[in-house]
């Protein structure tokens, strides 16, 4: 997925084989914390990226830091879809969470197949880890306590949502929120859904 709500920096190029693990909050710079993403290959660990939460570091802010890095950088940009639907009553909230074969800010892209596997993982593992499945609000806050997910699939063909295209193989997720607060902040400033989680570079 692109990054709509954190802007991104590379530090190394993703190595063939490599397993990838993110750790939130990782580090902190003038009082900011920041994400970083590391890379393994058998023993050695490698950082390979930086992400800084939009909500707290500006896109010159990021840009300075990564670039004093070496790293090359990317502001935080809109989805290539974003939250399509918004139902008031029902305060349930739809958008996708992975679009087959769309570049990220990495330059890399996710397969139908994979994004299938991952959304059939994702129900087996909330269904059978329980508590150690959470829903977070900017990579960060559990937000299980005041959210669900009340639908989860696979797009069977294009299709449109007023004028926004769905891709055929797009994994589609929709979110009952609880909390009022939270359904107004959703609206206001939450552009899309994020699998959190590690990746093998193949």
């Amino acid at each position: 997925m692109p990054y709509p709500n954190e802007h991104a920096c590379r530090l190394a190029e993703p190595i063939k084989d490599a397993v990838f693990a993110r750790k939130n909050g990782d580090r902190e710079h003038a009082g900011k914390k920041y994400d970083v993403i590391y890379q393994r290959v058998g023993e050695s660990m490698q950082q390979q990226a930086f992400r800084y939460p939009k909500e707290s570091w500006s896109a010159a802010e990021a840009g300075s830091h990564c670039s004093g890095h070496g790293g090359k950088f990317e502001a935080a940009k809109d989805t290539a879809v974003k939250m399509f639907k918004a139902d008031d009553e029902k305060q349930i909230v739809y958008g996708v969470v992975f679009e087959p074969d769309f570049n990220d800010a990495d330059d890399e892209f996710v397969t139908k197949d994979d994004i299938e596997d991952a959304a059939h993982d994702y129900l087996v593992n909330m269904r059978r880890l329980g508590d150690q499945s959470h829903q977070k609000l900017s990579h960060k806050t559990e937000i299980d306590d005041r959210t669900d997910i009340v639908e989860s699939y696979i797009a069977p063909a294009d299709f449109k949502v007023g004028e926004e295209l769905i891709k055929e193989g797009s994994w589609i997720v929709g979110m009952k929120i609880h909390d009022k607060d939270l359904w107004k902040e959703t609206k206001a400033s939450i552009t899309g859904f994020s699998a959190g989680g590690t990746a093998e570079y193949l």
